[in-house]
């Protein structure tokens, strides 16, 4: 008996004509991308561009629900529409394989996944916005880097006698935690002489008159105070100058000229006594112990100061270079 089944039984695959552009055009719609719709119905991203640009015209009819349901439109939606261009459902598709993955089935289109999508889609735009808000709330709101300063204030007494010490004071403020490495230098007047200094002077050129201190401030507020003997060559009325820079090395500033007074006369009176009616009154000798009162290594003769205060008044003998206690 002869056997008329062919040898070779080909199996014919349903398949469908897709309108790429309509694909692309509901995808974009809905807000979808390529990598959700590759994984939804279970193949590459690659797949799905080469479907939206008619790469692949003809496609698995499978594949073609599955591609509709994802979009959640009809069949019909995506099916190229072209008159006496019905595709046969026995034609074989011209991407057999469709690029497939083994994939889990897509969810089915009911109104809860539908939600559940949707809120995924509400949630990211909802986070996208709370970043981009809370970025430049922040930008708005963040402090000002604050600006470094040091200042330097040289306190100076309005006059002493030709010859007679006097105390100098150099104050220096920061707004800058410690610890603050600084150089301060003074320009002492002609014929003055450093009698002592604390903190002690680092460098001392006697020819230039010039003074040094290097040191590192722990605190924001720091004194610098030295004894100076006025030189006994000038005359009533002179005027002794002084100047000085600040250099801290913290990179805002360089190098400051120090602020504050500049210069004192050389006048019959004792520094202390600052309207020179040759008394010392109480407000005299309370700004002595306040403004001087931290010079505890300076002897600035605040005994002398005190017996003047005591007494009926003073005098300053030229002669003996000596003030007289009355």
């Amino acid at each position: 008996m002869t056997d008329n089944t062919p040898a070779n039984t080909s199996i014919n695959v349903p398949v469908a004509k897709i309108n790429g552009d309509e694909i692309r055009r509901l995808r974009e719609c809905k807000g979808l991308t390529q990598l959700y719709m590759a994984t939804v119905i279970g193949v590459t991203t690659d797949t799905i561009s080469r479907w939206e640009n008619r790469r692949y015209p003809t496609i698995k009819l499978e594949n073609a629900e599955k591609l509709a349901h994802t979009l959640e439109v009809d069949l019909e939606a995506i099916l190229e529409q072209e008159e006496n261009d019905t595709p046969s459902p026995l034609a074989p598709p011209e991407d057999p394989s469709d690029g497939q993955v083994p994939q889990a089935p897509p969810e089915p289109a009911t109104p809860a996944n539908t939600l559940k999508r949707h809120w995924r889609h509400f949630a990211l735009l909802l986070f996208t916005i709370f970043v981009v808000l809370g970025s430049f709330f922040w930008w708005q709101t963040k402090p000002a880097p604050m600006k470094i300063t040091v200042i330097s204030t040289r306190i100076l007494p309005k006059h002493v006698p030709p010859g007679q010490t006097f105390p100098v004071l150099i104050t220096v403020n920061t707004n800058q935690p410690p610890p603050v490495t600084l150089i301060l230098k003074e320009n002492l007047p002609s014929g003055c002489r450093i009698i002592s200094a604390d903190p002690p002077l680092t460098t001392e050129a006697e020819k230039s008159g010039a003074v040094k201190w290097i040191s590192r401030m722990d605190k924001q507020t720091s004194t610098f105070a030295y004894l100076v003997r006025a030189p006994n060559t000038e005359t009533a009325g002179a005027q002794l100058q002084f100047s000085g820079e600040l250099t801290v090395n913290q990179g805002v500033q360089g190098q400051k000229e120090i602020s504050g007074a500049t210069s004192l006369e050389l006048a019959p009176f004792h520094w202390a006594d600052v309207d020179r009616n040759n008394k010392i009154d109480d407000e005299e000798i309370l700004a002595v112990y306040d403004r001087y009162s931290s010079m505890k290594e300076i002897d600035f003769g605040r005994d002398l100061i005190d017996d003047m205060w005591a007494g009926s008044g003073y005098v300053w003998e030229r002669k003996s270079g000596k003030y007289v206690v009355q």
